[in-house]
């Protein structure tokens, strides 16, 4: 999930530009996440800079081999963290949330109108 409309539209972009997409809001209720959105942050839970600007999906799908990014995913399962705060590889400005485990409770689409095509529970 991005920041963002911006950040969210270069994120999606970079790989199906050309292929239709819909964009929603997320209310999302969770307080383990690693903030990882500069290097000071990230000198908190020991993480190099360096690792989050890796071509995970080139390493993970070209070379076959698995991203350094995973062994930091690892520890900070250990330390609790369901997901975490990475800088936008493709806005500057802009930052995205991945989650690694989540309680459907507590990640939501913001969606008053039921305009998605998903279960609704409110």
């Amino acid at each position: 999930m991005s920041s963002d409309l911006e950040t969210a539209l270069a994120e999606y972009g970079q790989d199906l530009p050309d292929r239709p997409g819909t964009f929603c809001r997320y209310d999302v209720l969770i307080d383990q996440i690693a903030d990882l959105r500069d290097r000071e942050k990230c000198a908190v839970f020991d993480v190099a800079r360096g690792v989050l600007d890796c071509p995970w999906k080139k390493i993970l799908l070209i070379d076959g081999l698995d991203p350094p990014t995973w062994p930091v995913v690892d520890r900070l399962l250990d330390l609790d963290a369901v997901g975490a705060l990475v800088p936008s590889q493709r806005r500057t400005a802009g930052y995205n949330l991945v989650l690694w485990q989540w309680d459907a409770n507590k990640v939501k689409p913001f969606d008053p109108n039921n305009d998605l095509p998903l279960p609704h529970n409110h």
